[in-house]
């Protein structure tokens, strides 16, 4: 999972392919089938929380959308079956770096036997306020 640089305190949106355990077969049912799915988004270096999501519930809530069958994205042609949105909260700078980079870190269990699952993906956040205006 990646996402490109996004400017603090902006929306941005996240799209990503939740697997089966041969990493590469999307989960069949994934809402129905979906114990728990939770979120931790956090600054990389201080591992400071950001906008209070730590373990916060994203099973199709909190800005959090779940699939049962994978979607395509039209414009990168990329297959998935979670989108979420951050909000501007979410890119809000913890320090004052130039670009700093928060982790949102996903924690999942499905399945029978319960099945554990963890991802993370890294987002570059831009400080605004260094950004010379044209």
């Amino acid at each position: 999972m990646s996402i490109e640089t996004q400017l603090e305190r902006t929306t941005s949106r996240i799209i990503f392919l939740l697997t089966d355990t041969d990493g590469v077969t999307g989960l069949a049912n994934l809402s129905t089938v979906l114990t728990t799915f939770k979120l931790t988004l956090y600054e990389r270096y201080t591992l400071t929380v950001i906008n209070s999501r730590s373990g916060q519930d994203v099973k199709n809530t909190n800005g959090f959308t779940v699939y049962d069958t994978p979607q395509t994205d039209p414009v990168t042609g990329e297959t998935y079956n979670v989108l979420g949105r951050l909000d501007a909260e979410d890119n809000a700078l913890v320090g004052t770096k130039n670009l700093e980079t928060h982790i949102a870190q996903f924690e999942w269990t499905w399945g029978t036997p319960l099945r554990t699952g963890r991802g993370a993906v890294a987002i570059p956040v831009q400080n605004m306020a260094l950004v010379p205006l044209a």
